[in-house]
């Protein structure tokens, strides 16, 4: 209900500042996220060493990975101000092949944040102009725990789990622009996200671990511009 009404009311001011507006922005920028996760690492380490098969390793500890992107905005003189999604994943496992079978324990964890972000030209606007930014938002979070056991002659066994959450998360960040032209500009930027309250449930159940997104964000895109006035 919170980020509805988040959603709503960035929506209404966007639509009700366009008309004041020198331009609306659409803007598209992947980038490279940073995690911390620390309640999945910890799970995925008590997994492991809970595990009575030797030789289990965990191979992926929820490393960074890319992330995308979008947003739209209205850009008054310094001023930059709009709404944002924005995409994330990342994984564990510990796993074990050998002659007679595999062992895998998975843990694929996908994050979407929807907020609304406010940017301040730290020079009057020309071809390249620093700013500084901060974006606040939801981070809605699912993730994916997938056990199997395939012993070769005897079958394959199965089970497979999901979590569902939702964190806020306040992301300050300074980058560049640089306009290369009258309606597009390449823009550069380093952020940190913190996620002060995260949260994750099973069929309605709180869960004893979470998605914590925390971590470095470094974004480069593409932004197109359209005269309103």
């Amino acid at each position: 209900p919170f980020m509805k009404k988040l959603l709503l009311l960035t929506c209404a001011l966007l639509m009700g500042i366009s008309a004041y507006s020198q331009e609306i922005t659409i803007e598209y920028q992947p980038g490279y996220g940073t995690y911390n996760m620390s309640a999945m690492k910890d799970h995925l380490k008590q997994v492991l060493q809970s595990n009575p098969l030797r030789g289990v390793k965990t191979t992926d500890n929820f490393s960074g990975h890319l992330t995308h992107d979008l947003r739209m905005g209205c850009l008054i003189n310094k001023h930059h101000f709009g709404v944002l999604f924005s995409h994330m994943n990342t994984a564990g496992q510990n796993h074990l092949a050998d002659y007679s079978g595999e062992y895998k324990y998975r843990m694929r964890v996908y994050g979407n944040k929807l907020g609304a972000f406010y940017r301040f030209a730290l020079a009057e606007p020309g071809r390249f102009t620093p700013f500084i930014e901060l974006s606040a938002g939801g981070v809605f979070s699912t993730a994916k725990i997938h056990a199997s056991l395939m012993i070769n002659d005897a079958g394959t066994e199965k089970d497979e789990i999901k979590l569902k959450g939702t964190n806020l998360f306040v992301q300050p960040a300074l980058g560049v622009f640089y306009r290369f032209c009258s309606f597009a500009s390449i823009s550069a930027s380093l952020g940190y996200e913190w996620d002060p309250i995260t949260s994750m449930s099973m069929e309605g159940n709180k869960a004893t671990i979470d998605a914590d997104w925390t971590g470095l964000r470094i974004n480069a895109g593409i932004i197109t511009y359209f005269k309103i006035k």
